[in-house]
């Protein structure tokens, strides 16, 4: 506890102590450089409304999700391959399968829906 005030005590004279910093104004003469104006690049190229972005979105979903739903499609045939008779592994294998087909289909059905609105508005 100690401790404690004295580091208040010392944060308290070093602040009261600071004192006001001047610094030199640019005098009564013009300003020795003109100012410059910064124009930022818009981050996102040429996308410049929201449904212009949410349809380069989704035809990126549909890009990526193409080949994770195929590589889970044949992960999900190579579980019903290697089942062994086992009737859960030959099941897993068939849900995963049917969990990549549903799960592209939602995406295209994002594609489809943005497409929609795309041409509504």
């Amino acid at each position: 506890m100690r401790y404690f005030f004295a580091t208040i005590l010392a944060l308290t004279l070093c602040a009261g102590l600071a004192g006001t910093i001047l610094a030199q104004g640019p005098g009564p003469g013009p300003l020795p450089t003109p100012p410059v104006e910064v124009q930022l690049p818009n981050p996102l190229g040429s996308t410049s409304t929201v449904d212009s972005l949410l349809h380069r979105i989704v035809d990126w979903l549909v890009t990526v999700a193409a080949p994770i739903a195929a590589v889970m499609i044949i992960y999900g045939a190579f579980q019903m391959l290697f089942a062994g008779g086992d009737p859960e592994k030959f099941t897993k294998g068939r849900k995963t399968i049917l969990y990549a087909v549903v799960g592209y289909g939602i995406i295209f059905i994002g594609w489809g829906l943005v497409s929609i609105i795309e041409k509504l508005l």
